[in-house]
Parts: structure tokens; C-alpha cells; sequence
């Protein structure tokens, strides 16, 4: 089964970037210009720039990133969703997508709350996963999987024809069916070590002696 970005990331974080270092390559108080990356090695590598109460981030696995807090904010374990808020309305929206793994958990979340009697059980989720596989199939967005959730309708006559059913999702647009971009979660995870390490003193935070 495919894992949510998130999990992906924390998973290959620690081994992709063994061997690490955060050279500092400006620092004047706030503002700092940092690089981490594998020495001698740019591809993979991740740029932050920090000035008083923000900081952006560049590169092939972290680029474009402008945040609303300084790099000491970030000092703690990954949080996704409080560190998502700290963002700048635009990056907010890029840092979000369209997520089968999300639509599937949120879609069989949601279908355990609607009230189906339990001998159509089986063919409701046979249904839901007909759905889901016609979303995927059509390279669908998060608007065009919401419309067809909207236009979903599970329907069976009963024996005694006194309680046929006719489910619907209630308020299908109310789904969070996206996820956040696997760069996203890369670059919260690259912000979280570089502030541990230089609030740490961590022998892996390189200072090059200034040329005069």
C-alpha cells in the first residue's frame, strides 16, 4: 500500500542525507545564508536564506519555500499542519495536492459513517472502490474527485420495500482529500535539522574561516 508523503519522507530523510553537513555561508545576527548538502556536492543540496521573522528555501529537493518565522521556530520535530500555517498564502497552496492515498482513508472514513444496513455492506464498499479506481483512472484534480464524490449514490431496494436505501456523502466538499507535496514535507524536515544543529552546536554545522 502506498504511504502518505510524510511518512515516505521521514523514512528516507535519515539515509538520504547521511553524510550531511550545514555550512554556514553568511551569518550577520538574523541573517544567515545556510547550505545543506553533501560536502562538495550540490545536487540534493538545499539553500536557506533567513532574515528577522522569515526565511526561504532553494534547491532541487526543497525550492521556493517562504515562511513567516525565523529558523529558530523550527527547532523541534516535524509539524505538518502548525509549520504548514507559518507559510505565505501562495506557498500555502502550492504545498498541497491531490492525494490517492488521502482520498482512499478519507473516503473509507466517511462511508463508515453513512447508514448502511449490513447485508448491502459489501456491495457499498465494492461501489465506494469503483469510485475511487474511476477517480484515479481519469487523472482527476481535488475539484473534478469532489464533483464525482458529489454525484455518488448508493442505491438499493429492500425486501419489504419500506427502507430502501439512497446514500449520499452529505457534504462531500467538506473532504480534505489532498496531501502534503512530498518537496514540501522534504524542506520542513531540512529547516527542523538545520535549526536543531545550530541550536545544538553540532560539530556537523561547518563555518569556513572568512578570507581576508
Amino acid at each position: 500500500m502506498r504511504k502518505a508523503n510524510a511518512e515516505q519522507v521521514a523514512e528516507r530523510f535519515p539515509t538520504d542525507t547521511e553524510g550531511f553537513v550545514l555550512t554556514v555561508l553568511h551569518e550577520q545576527g538574523d541573517y544567515r545564508h545556510l547550505r545543506f548538502q553533501q560536502p562538495d556536492e550540490r545536487w540534493g543540496s538545499t539553500d536557506i536564506h533567513t532574515w528577522p521573522g522569515g526565511l526561504t528555501t532553494a534547491g532541487d529537493m526543497a525550492d521556493g519555500w517562504m515562511f513567516e518565522r525565523g529558523l529558530g521556530f523550527f527547532a523541534g520535530p516535524v509539524n505538518l499542519h502548525y509549520w504548514h500555517e507559518k507559510l505565505t498564502p501562495s506557498g500555502r497552496l502550492a504545498a498541497e495536492e491531490f492525494s490517492e492515498v488521502t482520498l482512499r482513508a478519507e473516503l473509507a472514513t466517511a462511508g463508515e459513517d453513512l447508514e448502511i444496513p449490513e447485508q448491502f455492506r459489501d456491495a457499498f464498499d465494492e461501489e465506494l472502490n469503483e469510485l475511487i479506481d474511476s477517480i484515479i483512472s481519469d487523472h482527476a484534480d481535488t475539484n473534478a474527485a469532489l464533483a464525482e464524490i458529489s454525484d455518488f449514490t448508493f442505491e438499493r431496494e429492500s425486501d419489504d420495500g419500506l427502507s430502501d436505501i439512497d446514500a449520499k456523502f452529505s457534504d462531500p466538499y467538506e473532504l480534505n482529500i489532498d496531501d502534503y507535496t512530498y518537496h514540501f514535507v522534504w524542506a520542513l524536515h531540512v529547516l527542523s535539522t538545520a535549526a536543531r544543529w545550530l541550536a545544538d552546536k553540532d560539530p556537523r554545522v561547518i563555518r569556513p574561516e572568512a578570507t581576508p
